[in-house]
């Protein structure tokens, strides 16, 4: 017997407790019953154990809503994704993703406002320091992705770089020759 749990809100929480342990105390009794109609002199009676489960409670797990600076959806997605989240999906405007113990909804009111994202994760997990990550990460997607525009627009316009440096915090200074 296997069982997969899943952390819950409290309350709802118990009343799975309540069904799993049911179902394992009928699943006990049914093997009790089956082993001792088919052998009544069989002494050994094997049963499936539930010693696997772990409920993990309300206590031990935080929801944290924070302000992010995230506009643009595709560079979001293509951060989640570097960043190493699974089920990355949209629903309804919303984007959900995971990360090991951090389980993560993006959503706005309207595309031209930056996104909100609600963390739930363990109460030992640092939301904060997660959302830190993310932030420089979405930050230097920008910037690349900036960068390949005004390299693109550059090349439209038949400019050419005369010299390009990347400073000790990361910003880029392009030198453009204007006399073409």
């Amino acid at each position: 017997m296997s069982i997969t749990v899943v952390a819950v809100p409290f309350a709802l929480a118990q009343i799975v407790t309540t069904f799993i342990t049911a179902g394992a105390s009928i699943a006990a009794m049914n093997a009790l019953n089956t082993n001792m109609n088919k052998n009544a002199t069989d002494e050994t009676i094997h049963q499936d154990s539930c010693d696997d489960t772990v409920v993990i409670s309300e206590a031990n797990f935080i929801e944290k809503t924070f302000d992010t600076p995230f506009t643009d959806k595709s560079i979001l997605l293509k951060t989640l994704d570097e960043h190493g989240f699974i089920n990355i999906h949209e629903e309804y405007g919303k984007i959900y993703a995971k990360y090991q113990n951090y389980y993560l909804q993006f959503e706005r009111n309207q595309e031209t406002e930056p996104y909100r994202v609600s963390i739930n994760c363990l109460e030992k997990d640092s939301a904060e320091e997660k959302l830190d990550d993310l932030n420089t990460e979405y930050s230097m997607n920008v910037q690349e992705e900036s960068y390949l525009s005004i390299i693109e627009k550059l090349k439209e316009n038949n400019m050419e770089i005369e010299s390009e440096e990347v400073l000790d915090d990361n910003s880029i200074v392009l030198t453009v020759n204007l006399e073409n």
